[in-house]
């Protein structure tokens, strides 16, 4: 690019010279068509100054032609050098989200493709934790409320955490299958979920209680 740039840097001095040269031609022309007026000067010596301005504006044109091509395959490069600049863009691995890897399909130095998955990543800054309520509970929660959620901390000790209600489902359902009695899975009950923001102790997959309070605790 630099060397094209040189090229039409070169053609625009040489016009410039051709330029001087006919401006200086053109002085003469006039002093010799006064001349020839006077019959001091010969056609021939007119007609010669005025052949020579044609010939030179010829040479610029030429040179007009050589610079648009120039220009043409600049034009090129600076294409080449965006898609080249594209490519080293998208070469990084980028994250479009803050958040913390949880699962890895690829490892640095393997082959990959592009629109391939290199890992897994989830914004665990809030933790959702999702309970269910029974028709009776129902009544006494909403969504903002907020509510304290526990996880275990030890054998007998728990760590609590502040809550918000952030979805209360619309319709019943029987009691999930991982609870472990047969007679309370036949219950019907309500799915909550519940925004707890994450210190970093809070991880995915990890079980929790909530505890709902009223006017009465």
């Amino acid at each position: 690019m630099k060397s094209v740039k040189t090229t039409i840097s070169s053609i625009n001095a040489q016009n410039d010279i051709l330029n001087q040269q006919i401006e200086n031609i053109n002085v003469n022309i006039s002093r010799f068509g006064k001349m020839l007026k006077d019959d001091a000067a010969t056609q021939k010596q007119y007609d010669d100054l005025t052949g020579q301005v044609a010939v030179l504006q010829k040479q610029i044109m030429a040179n007009n032609t050589q610079k648009a091509s120039v220009a043409a395959e600049l034009s090129v490069s600076e294409s080449k050098k965006a898609t080249l600049n594209d490519q080293i863009k998208r070469c990084y691995v980028k994250s479009p989200l803050k958040g913390t890897i949880i699962e890895k399909y690829s490892e640095a130095g393997e082959i990959t493709a592009a629109g391939k998955p290199l890992v897994k990543i989830a914004d665990l800054s809030i933790i959702k934790l999702k309970v269910f309520v029974s028709g009776a509970q129902l009544g006494k929660i909403k969504t903002g409320q907020t509510c304290t959620v526990r996880i275990d901390n030890g054998e007998k000790g728990f760590s609590s955490f502040t809550g918000t209600i952030s979805y209360i489902s619309e319709k019943a359902e029987f009691t999930p299958k991982i609870i472990q009695t047969k007679e309370e899975r036949v219950i019907m009950v309500y799915g909550v979920k519940i925004d707890v923001i994450n210190d970093g102790t809070l991880k995915s997959g990890m079980p929790g209680e909530a505890l709902f309070t009223t006017g009465k605790k």
